[in-house]
């Protein structure tokens, strides 16, 4: 059984430091590709939109949803229901269009390994092309990952 995510520490350890970091370290050792490697600064992984200096393609890792139910007697421990989503950003869908199959292999790939980490019964819930408001020149394509995560204290 994966252990059990502190109840005040749930966004900030699944998706900031399980899956961006996670996805960071899977672009550093070049299993997902950064086409602009030489030109960016910053990551290009992050946990939400920039709000300048923008250098594409981006991966933005954000919660999408949450409802929970206690399932231990005392109320210590409660299993969510827990997506996050996935937003892939750029301006060209050549880059769009790979980047989300390799960042949706990596996930897909090393589901045994997040849920050893807590993000357990890992689904691709949708899959769809969006547009970023305010964004003309972006090209999106995001993805929702369902699954389920145990707060508190592990269940005996």
């Amino acid at each position: 059984m994966a252990q059990a995510v502190p109840h005040d520490e749930l966004s900030a350890q699944i998706v900031r430091d399980l899956l961006r970091d996670e996805l960071r370290a899977a672009v550093a050792d070049g299993t997902i590709d950064d086409p602009r490697a030489a030109s960016r600064d910053d990551e290009m992984v992050l946990t939400s939109f920039p709000d300048e200096s923008i250098v594409y393609p981006l991966v933005i890792v954000d919660e999408a949803n949450d409802a929970s139910d206690a399932i231990h007697m005392q109320r210590v421990a409660h299993q969510h229901d827990y997506d996050v989503q996935i937003s892939i950003a750029g301006d060209n869908k050549t880059h769009v269009k790979i980047l989300r199959d390799q960042v949706r292999g990596w996930v897909l790939s090393n589901a045994v390994d997040l849920a050893g980490q807590g993000f357990m019964d890992l689904s691709i819930a949708s899959s769809t092309p969006a547009a970023f408001e305010d964004r003309d020149r972006a090209l999106q394509w995001q993805f929702t990952i369902a699954s389920n995560v145990i707060t508190g204290e592990n269940p005996a």
